[in-house]
């Protein structure tokens, strides 16, 4: 640990702390905020309002991960694992709640299973290739891996038995609505028993090799006016941020009131543009015949996990295989667990008939994608013919998407 005297102070403190977070590469698209805004204050083409609050929310969602990063470092281990789970997909679930409101059940549903299939696959994928053109093959915690796709497997059931039980003869929608409702339910409470099952009782088989002690060993060297910040324990579930956020102390350079604030100010301008953003996509599709199916399970997915998807890649490459997997899997697992549940309950809350019962092309592909990743991940090592099998699948879903027809929606 450093000299007390050597770190910053005070406003000086929260300063620093404030300009490691907004002083990133991808901040340099915040210029897209004001621009979404007027937009649809001035109501531009639909294709324009979508792209400059599609392009907007990108650096917005970087600067919430990192904000409930800083905020999570002020909590315990339980707390800032809540903090990870719930605002880590924030951008996704303020999107759901926007477009459940506007009756974009179809939208909403290919976004989720989009948001879980660009990280299993195309994250993991391009994970692995990137690590496999530094390295031969590159090792990473199995055992962790296989929780989290024994969580994702759990998800993909809770999708497909809703959506086979609506191809049977004489099944009202009332029901399925009813089935969805307490299938959610007992999704999200596996999932709080999955936090616990990671964080406490069984926290050694998320640790990356080489880890003695339970807790994050963190290791403080001196990198300009910042502190670097070595750690060698990698949580699958969290959501890491961008790689600066990742490896610079900002727990200790700004305070909890700071980074609450900062928390707030994404949050409430994430909601801002994702509302905009939701409000153009009928006239995308409609004017542009840009397929909804195509926006919801590729484009949207990207609005959120951007920043994330860079972090992956990256620090796969520098070998931090267990920080990737943290990435890709550990997102996967929160979708599936913890933002699918969400979005069933607020279109309950709305009285809009969001259901778990999916296309049954969404459902067949969630299975078959858990079932390719598991294989790649069962022997704890990956190489970059895995990854490009991986990228691959992803390419071939978002071929078949761009021709799914819009009137295409479940059992009709």
């Amino acid at each position: 640990m450093p000299p007390a005297a050597e770190q910053p102070h005070g406003c000086a403190r929260e300063c620093s702390g404030i300009a490691t977070v907004l002083c990133s590469w991808i901040n340099i698209l915040l210029i897209f905020v004001p621009l979404g805004i007027y937009s649809h204050m001035k109501e531009w083409s639909a294709a324009a309002r979508f792209s400059c609050n599609f392009v907007a929310i990108v650096p917005l969602a970087a600067i919430l991960g990192a904000s409930t990063e800083c905020l999570a470092a002020h909590t315990g281990q339980m707390i800032g694992g809540l903090l990870n789970a719930t605002f880590g997909n924030a951008v996704e679930m303020i999107v759901t709640v926007n477009a459940i409101k506007a009756g974009l059940v179809t939208v909403v549903q290919g976004s989720l299973l989009g948001s879980i299939l660009s990280n299993m696959l195309l994250v993991l994928g391009m994970s692995f290739f990137a690590a496999g053109v530094v390295e031969k093959e590159s090792r990473f915690s199995a055992k962790g891996a296989s929780a989290n796709m024994t969580c994702l497997t759990l998800g993909s059931i809770a999708l497909a038995l809703p959506t086979i039980y609506n191809c049977m003869e004489d099944t009202p929608t009332a029901d399925v609505l009813s089935i969805s409702r307490i299938s959610s339910a007992v999704i999200a409470g596996v999932y709080v028993l999955f936090l616990i099952f990671q964080l406490f009782t069984h926290a050694h088989l998320f640790a990356a090799e080489g880890v003695l002690d339970q807790d994050l060993e963190r290791l403080y060297q001196p990198k300009g006016r910042f502190w670097q910040v070595s750690t060698e324990r990698t949580l699958l579930n969290f959501r890491p941020v961008p790689e600066i956020v990742t490896f610079y102390a900002w727990e200790v350079l700004m305070s909890a009131c700071s980074s609450i604030l900062l928390l707030l100010g994404a949050t409430i301008t994430v909601a801002i543009c994702s509302e905009f953003l939701v409000d153009s996509i009928e006239g995308v599709t409609e004017e542009y015949g840009l397929p909804g199916a195509f926006i919801g399970v590729i484009l949207l997915p990207i609005v959120g996990n951007a920043a994330e998807h860079a972090t992956a890649v990256t620090v796969a490459a520098k070998g931090k295989m267990d920080l990737a997997l943290g990435v890709a899997v550990g997102s996967s697992t929160q979708i599936a667990l913890l933002v699918v549940p969400f979005s069933v309950i607020v279109g309950w809350v709305f009285d809009v008939p969001m259901s778990l019962d999916f296309r049954i092309f969404d459902t067949a592909v969630m299975i078959l994608s858990v079932f390719i990743t598991h294989t790649t991940l069962q022997d704890g090592h990956s190489n970059w013919l895995e990854g490009s099998i991986l990228i691959a699948i992803y390419i071939l879903i978002a071929i078949i998407c761009w021709y799914i027809p819009d009137t295409h929606e479940g059992r009709h």
